[in-house]
Formats: C-alpha cells, sequence, structure tokens
C-alpha cells in the first residue's frame, strides 16, 4: 500500500482514489470492464474504477450499492492469475509496461500478450486500461496510463491498491468458503418483517444465505423506530420491501425480494415449494402457525419450518425448527409446551385506539433474541443438526420479579439474583411433543 501511494504521487495520470475488484473464481486469465466514475470540468479528477468480470455489469452494480458518483467512463480491464510460488515482493513487481507484458506472457504460457490485448480493445475514443493480478485470493493492480508521446513512448505503470469488493471477501475473508458457498445456494422464505423478523433476516443474509423472499403486509411507522433495522426514511412505506431494498443496497450478490403481503394470502395464492428450501415464520400468530400445520400435509413437502417468536416483554424467545416429515400440532401448543412463563390474557400497553396495543421492550431485548434464532437456523441450514428441535432462551426470575405483572415463570426459568441473567434450553421436538420435554 505505501508502494502504490508513493507512486501515486510523483505520477501526472489521475489515478483513481479508490480501484475496487469483484472477483469471481477464473483460471490462467479472463477479461472484464471497468466502471469509472469522474468528476471536475475535464473529468481530471477520478474518483472510482470498478472491475467487474464478464457477465457483471458493473455499472448496476456500482448502482446499486451507491457507489456510482460522478460522470461514467467505460474501460477494460484484464485479470490474470498468478502462480502460487511466483515470487511478490517490492523487488520483483514490474515498474515499465514492458516488464509487466514480459511477465503476463510467461504466467500464461505464452498464450496472453497485454500489448495484443490493449490493441485488440482499443476504440477511437480514449478508454482507462486495468490489469489485476491475482495470487491465491490476493489481488494486485497496475493502471495503465496513456504514453507521453503517442506512437514514440510506452505505456505507463502505475501500481493501485485493489480493494475486493466480492461476497467470498466481503462475508468470509475468504475464510471456510464451503460453508459460505453451502449458504449462497440456500433459498429461505421469512414471513414477518417485524421487529424480530427483519434483524432475523439481516442476520442470516450477513451469514451469507443467498436467496431471501419477505413477506409482510404492514408499512413501516414512525413509532416502529425504536426497535427495528429501519427507520425516518422507510415511514409510510412496506416493510418487506424497504428491508428487501437495503439488503440489496448494503450486501454483495444477494438475491432478496421483498413481498407486500399478508402471510397466509402469500402461501395459498403465490407460494411454490420447489423455490424454497426453508420457511421461517416470524410472524408470532398462532393462526399463521396453524395454517403452515395444514399446508404440511398439502404442499410443503421437502421444505423445512422454522417457527420463531418471543413471550411478552422479551423475556423468553423460542425457536422451533421442524425437519422435513415433522408437522406443528394443529392445536399449537406454543403456550402450554413451548413457553416458560404463564401470562395474564393481556399484558400490552395500551394505546387510545381499538385494540391496539404493544409489548414494552427495548431494541438490545430483540436483538439478543434475533441473533439467538439466527444462530440456530445457520446450524440448521448448515447441516451441524439433523433433528427437529425447539430452542428456548430466557431470562431468570429476578427480571421475571422486575416486571411488575402476574406472570408465573415455569420450571425451566432458572433462580437467579440480577435481571441480566439469561440461559438457554434444547429440547427434542418429538420428546417434547410426546408429552416428555427435556431440558
Amino acid at each position: 500500500m505505501r508502494y502504490c501511494e508513493a507512486h501515486k504521487r510523483r505520477r501526472s495520470f489521475p489515478v483513481p482514489k479508490v480501484v475496487q475488484a469483484d472477483l469471481q473464481p477464473f483460471s490462467s486469465y479472463a477479461e472484464g470492464s471497468l466502471a469509472g466514475y469522474t468528476q471536475g470540468k475535464k473529468s481530471e479528477r477520478s474518483l472510482l474504477w470498478l472491475a467487474t468480470m464478464d457477465g457483471v455489469d458493473g455499472n448496476k452494480l456500482a448502482h446499486r450499492h451507491r457507489w456510482a458518483k460522478g460522470s461514467l467512463q467505460l474501460g477494460q480491464v484484464l485479470f490474470v492469475e498468478m502462480p502460487e510460488a511466483a515470487k511478490w515482493t517490492p523487488a520483483d513487481w514490474p515498474t515499465t509496461f514492458d516488464s509487466l507484458d514480459q511477465q503476463v506472457t510467461e504466467w500464461t504460457d505464452n498464450t496472453l500478450s497485454v500489448s495484443s490485448w490493449i490493441e485488440s480493445r482499443r476504440k477511437d475514443k480514449p478508454q482507462p486500461f486495468l490489469v489485476i493480478l491475482v495470487q491465491s485470493t490476493v489481488a494486485f493492480g497496475f493502471c495503465l496510463a496513456p504514453p507521453i508521446v503517442p506512437g514514440l513512448t510506452a505505456l505507463g505503470l502505475v501500481p493501485v491498491i485493489i480493494e475486493r469488493v466480492d461476497a467470498n471477501w466481503a462475508l468470509a475473508r475468504d475464510h471456510e468458503l464451503s460453508i459460505l458457498h453451502s449458504r449462497r445456494e440456500q433459498r429461505a422464505l421469512l414471513l414477518g418483517c417485524g421487529s424480530l423478523g427483519a434483524p432475523i433476516a439481516e442476520l442470516l443474509a450477513r451469514a451469507g444465505v443467498g436467496h431471501l423472499s419477505l413477506v409482510d403486509m404492514e408499512n413501516f411507522e414512525p413509532e416502529n423506530a425504536a426497535r427495528h433495522i429501519l427507520g425516518y426514511s422507510s415511514v409510510n412505506s412496506s416493510k418487506a420491501i424497504e428491508l428487501a431494498n437495503r439488503l440489496r443496497q448494503e450486501l454483495p450478490n444477494i438475491d432478496v425480494k421483498g413481498h407486500h403481503a399478508l402471510a397466509s394470502s402469500w402461501l395459498a395464492h403465490r407460494f411454490r415449494p420447489q423455490d424454497f428450501d426453508l420457511i421461517i415464520d416470524c410472524t408470532g400468530e398462532s393462526a399463521v402457525r396453524c395454517l403452515l400445520s395444514l399446508l404440511v400435509r398439502q404442499q410443503l413437502a421437502g421444505v423445512d419450518i422454522a417457527h420463531a417468536w418471543m413471550e411478552p416483554f422479551c423475556a423468553a424467545a423460542h425457536l422451533v425448527y421442524l425437519m422435513t416429515g415433522d408437522q406443528w400440532p394443529a392445536d399449537d401448543p406454543a403456550d402450554t409446551l413451548v413457553n416458560v412463563a404463564h401470562w395474564p390474557d393481556d399484558v400490552r400497553v395500551r394505546l387510545p385506539a381499538c385494540g391496539a396495543g404493544f409489548h414494552p421492550y427495548g431494541m438490545s431485548d430483540v436483538w439478543q433474541a434475533a441473533g439467538f434464532c439466527a444462530e440456530r437456523l445457520l446450524a440448521h441450514l448448515d447441516g451441524e443438526i439433523d433433528v427437529s428441535t425447539v430452542w428456548s432462551w430466557m431470562r431468570g426470575t429476578a427480571y421475571f420479579d422486575s416486571l411488575h405483572v402476574a406472570a408465573q415463570p415455569g420450571p425451566l426459568v432458572p433462580p437467579t439474583k440480577n435481571k441480566f441473567e439469561s440461559v438457554s434450553v434444547e429440547r427434542i421436538y418429538s420428546e417434547l411433543i410426546g408429552g416428555q420435554p427435556q431440558a
């Protein structure tokens, strides 16, 4: 990096402030396109170059992630694979175009010449050229500056820092890529994009789950801001669509769709079981759990189902993961077999509107629940767990004592001295539904 910065200061050629590369697997060499963005009356200030391989539109990618600022200038990029054993230190780096051309020709067994590649891609209108050398997972870049005297002097060579923006690097830093690549193939349908469903969706996306469909019938309202990952820029807009837009903008190579619809209606009219590997119900509604239970017998064969919900005041959170073949009982025993406390009929804070109210809890509370659920969802998706399981995270008795409501903690709730202590419990689904819950 110091080497590149030193060369940048000595060059009159307008080297871009940032050079990004969306690297994909390739062998020997690959061609691509360059989307550059400049600023100034004569476009003398180059802000960003984004290098992508053939098949990826760099300008669309830049606009998706809000990198496209300034005037667009298109160019060409050449990706070259370096041998693993190639010595590569500042003393070995090429300092002239001819030395770079010679090295690339050697590494590609005389099948590629940079000079010939440039001539075959040169157009009447000046355009930038970039060569990116990739050794294992590390990329080195060289901008090719126009010759000082066209036709008489060689192209200039300016080393530049390459900032990788591909999913392998952004989501995993090239670590345990087999897990990431498996997650990229997973197709999940998430019902309910509220204070629990929205962070679960984001956590799964940041962990690499590649295909998400989000369904929610509600719009984001100002009072949602205290405990939702969306904010005021989404007021009066669909939660599902706004969340999908956020994930597409903030994360690489994710396929996410938002649907402004009632969960039961969407399942009845638009759901196709072959499109999904997993349904995640975050509505917290008994009616949705019962509907999914009925659909299992009719059209959900081969699709795993997970139910996630919280008890009032976020005193406990639960994830019921049902493998293919297991079915949630139609009478919905969430309150009798899964919930860890007995609650009064209505402990909501009442609002001055017919039937309106809410359970008070903060963002830090619900994010603990979302992290708990997401971690276990990923464990199932990764194949670490192959049995239907009920997971519960719960506060201790001190927390229940602090609520000042007539909640009755059950036998799973641990005795604690302060309200911040909590525990998690794993119960085998078949044993729990069979009437023999095992902690």
